[in-house]
């Protein structure tokens, strides 16, 4: 688990890193880092539940290049991003992030209505870095959905099992609304996970138009 501006510098997706600095190869590091211990177990969960079915078929040059280019994909729509929604200012520095979540512990209700305007502006232009394989998963879960269109997967808030296709689609929604209409304190990277989605897709219409021939 990365901490501290080495990291920062060295690991996270961030148009600061990408665009400014150059550092090109942050890219790819956010898929093979965490920030915490729950978004890395959540991610090796999915990453057992769909991935090992898929390395089986595809093999691992291709798994390979699914998840690393999955995430890379991630990367570049989470900048792309940041970019046309102005989010291009220096990211919070950690002084900054603890000073919002102590007055977000002692605010009553909303914490974000009762910051000055000052704050709101720096948070509304702040870059936002991305970290995690989420990406390189739905890239993965995308091309499982391809692969095993008959299987069944059970969300927390469904009823009953849904066909795997369907499951990952809701997924794909959930993450376009989040993009669509963000709530304040979201701190998914929907963009991100889209990003990942479509290379998915992408790979595994490439993949079935090779096979067909």
């Amino acid at each position: 688990t990365p901490r501290g501006k080495e990291s920062e510098y060295n690991i996270l997706d961030s148009v600061m890193n990408i665009l400014y600095s150059g550092r090109i190869w942050t890219l790819a590091t956010p898929s093979i880092s965490h920030q915490a211990f729950p978004h890395l177990l959540g991610n090796m969960f999915g990453l057992w539940l769909f991935g090992f079915p898929v390395y089986r078929v595809i093999g691992p040059t291709a798994f390979f290049v699914l998840y690393s280019m999955g995430g890379v994909c991630s990367s570049v729509a989470q900048i792309l991003g940041n970019v046309a929604t102005g989010k291009t200012d220096p990211p919070l520095t950690k002084e900054e992030r603890d000073a919002l979540e102590k007055i977000a512990r002692a605010a009553k209700g909303d914490p974000y209505s009762n910051l000055p305007h000052s704050v709101k502006e720096r948070l509304k232009h702040a870059d936002v870095g991305g970290l995690g394989a989420s990406g390189s998963l739905m890239a993965i879960s995308a091309v499982a959905a391809a692969l095993f269109p008959l299987d069944r997967i059970r969300l927390h808030y469904a009823f009953s099992p849904l066909p795997l296709p369907l499951g990952v689609a809701l997924f794909m929604i959930s993450d376009l609304l989040g993009v669509t209409m963000p709530q304040q304190g979201d701190n998914v990277g929907h963009l991100a996970h889209l990003g990942g989605s479509l290379f998915g897709i992408a790979f595994a219409t490439l993949a079935w138009r090779s096979e067909m021939g």
